[in-house]
């Protein structure tokens, strides 16, 4: 009687073991690895993590030649980039080289398909494991974790479930960039509320018509001296860096993805909705770098900001604010800022200190003019210069 009650225990656990590993495959949540899993050569420096939600090494895709030993030959720091609801890794381009060096640390990014519907939790779990994954890492010396706009909400999302871990030290900062934990309470809602309510056929018509929200005055101008070969960005001041830059600018129509409508309803309804629901319970002793534009017209990142501030640092955290000074949502992680030096003031004490008042300086802002530099950079660099050898490199 007792071996038969015995046999029929393991035959129910077994079950409920196989049933539990169908349903983390139903939900397309890989199974933890215990080997790092890093976007390296081996795989073209583009990682699955599932069909639709991948890590990628922007800076070797994009053969930047000063990029930083993979992990498997050298330990070293990572940060890892969380975008925003566009899920591409085009906002922060310019700001990946001087990251690198900085931090002297391998730059990845998680990149979501355009047709990804993922819900928010699976995805919190998908990317939290992801993270642990390189806590855990003997060759991951410290992590750095950058959340954009809807990234920062699904970084908020995951990181109570994450801690306390024995791994927390690894952890040298979190930054939080335009935050869309305010979505309830933005510009940005109840624009899609009306986009998403019209025919089908005005969608594509009326999408162009959101971007005033994203640009703000100084984008298209700052740009215009960029093409023109008057300023370069202050974190753009190499040769090889400016090649980077004309490279992916080139490649820029590839890298902005189509959402289609019912895409972008389901995302609004299954991610940014969800907003209010973020708690920040076990969130507690870790560093914030909290940075928003001034000039934010999709969401009220600035008072968001002060918020998260308050609510952050009542939880046992210690947070920095920055503001970017005349910054529009898409615009806050480009020429306008250098994210690095900011990191580094609010993570390590070094850099630029938190900003949280002031008037924008101007077009330039954040830019250094050619005159200003070494006379062999005082030209903009020839696109067929971008793949010279010296500035470009194939990583086979």
């Amino acid at each position: 009687m007792r071996q038969g009650v015995a046999a029929l225990r393991q035959t129910i656990l077994v079950f409920f073991l196989y049933q539990t590993l169908l349903d983390v495959r139903a939900m397309n949540i890989p199974v933890k690895s215990s080997k790092l899993r890093i976007p390296d050569v081996s795989n073209s420096f583009r990682m699955p993590l599932t069909e639709t939600v991948e890590v990628i090494s922007p800076l070797h895709l994009s053969n930047y030649p000063s990029c930083v030993p993979p992990l498997t030959s050298s330990p070293g720091d990572v940060v890892l980039y969380i975008p925003g609801f566009d899920c591409t890794l085009v906002s922060p381009f310019m700001q990946f080289p001087e990251l690198s060096s900085a931090f002297k640390a391998s730059v990845y990014g998680i990149k979501i398909s355009p047709d990804d519907r993922t819900t928010l939790s699976t995805l919190s779990s998908v990317v939290g494991n992801y993270i642990m994954e390189l806590l855990e890492c003997d060759d991951v010396t410290g992590l750095y974790l950058i959340g954009e706009s809807f990234g920062s909400l699904l970084l908020l999302s995951l990181l109570g479930s994450l801690f306390p871990s024995p791994h927390s030290s690894k952890l040298k900062g979190v930054t939080l960039v335009n935050p869309a934990t305010s979505y309830h309470r933005s510009l940005l809602k109840s624009t899609l509320d009306f986009l998403l309510s019209t025919p089908s056929w005005c969608y594509p018509i009326l999408l162009p018509l959101t971007l005033p929200l994203f640009v703000d005055k100084f984008q298209i101008p700052s740009l215009a001296l960029i093409v023109s070969s008057q300023y370069l960005p202050s974190t753009l001041l190499k040769p090889e860096r400016e090649a980077y830059m004309g490279r992916v600018a080139m490649g820029l129509g590839s890298m902005l993805e189509y959402m289609g409508k019912d895409t972008m309803r389901w995302r609004a309804n299954q991610w940014l909705d969800k907003a209010d629901s973020v708690k920040f319970t076990g969130i507690e002793g870790l560093k914030f770098l909290l940075v928003s534009g001034s000039e934010d017209r999709a969401l009220p990142s600035t008072e968001e900001c002060k918020r998260l501030e308050k609510e952050l640092k009542g939880e046992g955290n210690e947070v920095v604010r920055h503001l970017v000074l005349g910054s529009g949502h898409g615009g806050t992680m480009g020429s306008r800022v250098n994210i690095a030096q900011v990191m580094k003031g609010a993570f390590e004490g070094e850099g630029e200190k938190g900003v949280v008042w002031g008037e924008p300086e101007g077009i330039a802002m954040g830019m250094v003019g050619r005159k200003e530099l070494r006379e062999d950079m005082r030209k903009g660099m020839p696109p067929w210069r971008y793949f010279d050898a010296e500035v470009y490199k194939e990583y086979r």
